[in-house]
Formats: C-alpha cells, sequence, structure tokens
C-alpha cells in the first residue's frame, strides 16, 4: 500500500507561486525513467528522464511530428533541465503501429 501512495505523489505537480513543479520523491529513483513534459522556450516537449543532479534533470526529448504524434529523434536531443521547466509527469507512451510515432493525451492541454 505504501507503494502505491508513494507512486501517486511522485506523478503529482505542486504550485509554487504561479509556476507549476515537478515533484519527485527524491527517496525512490529520482525521477530516472519518468516520462515528462518540459518546457523549452515556451514551448513543451516530451522526454524521458536519463539523469539527474539536485534539482536539474537530463532529459532526452523527443520531436513532434504532427499535433498529437512524437518521434524520439537521431541523434538524442538530451539536454539538462531545472526542474521548474518540467510541466508535469505523464503515462508511459503509447506505439501507434501505423506511423511508428508516439501518441500522447497528456499533451491535450498544451496544444489547444
Amino acid at each position: 500500500m505504501r507503494e502505491k501512495k508513494e507512486k501517486r505523489e511522485n506523478s503529482k505537480t505542486t504550485e509554487k507561486g504561479k509556476e507549476k513543479q515537478y515533484n519527485v520523491n527524491t527517496s525512490t529513483s529520482n525521477g530516472l525513467g519518468d516520462y515528462v513534459i518540459a518546457m523549452y522556450d515556451g514551448k513543451p516537449f516530451i522526454g524521458l528522464i536519463t539523469d539527474s543532479e539536485g534539482d536539474k534533470y537530463e532529459i532526452n526529448a523527443m520531436r513532434q511530428r504532427t499535433d498529437k504524434m512524437w518521434l524520439w529523434p537521431k541523434p538524442k536531443d538530451q539536454i539538462w533541465y531545472s526542474r521548474n521547466s518540467i510541466a508535469k509527469k505523464i503515462e508511459k507512451l503509447v506505439l501507434s503501429c501505423k506511423t511508428g510515432a508516439y501518441v500522447c493525451k497528456d499533451m491535450d492541454e498544451y496544444t489547444k
């Protein structure tokens, strides 16, 4: 039961002033392996956290193919983001068999 509670808390964002801040339980995985929506130059990008150091996270970002479809770029687009640049944790992506791209329903609120 405790694991479920910790998992639920990891997926929340908290309000700090007007900015949302990514909330990670540092006693577990430091966010490694989490899929997130990160803001870069005011635009949302989907990515996977591959490393963390304090309040900074290295994210392997995807590139947008269409409004709802995302691809892993070659070469990798991997940069460091501050914690307050991460808008939210998202569920694992769904692979579209027809196109080979991924669908993220959580992006709807950022593309409207």
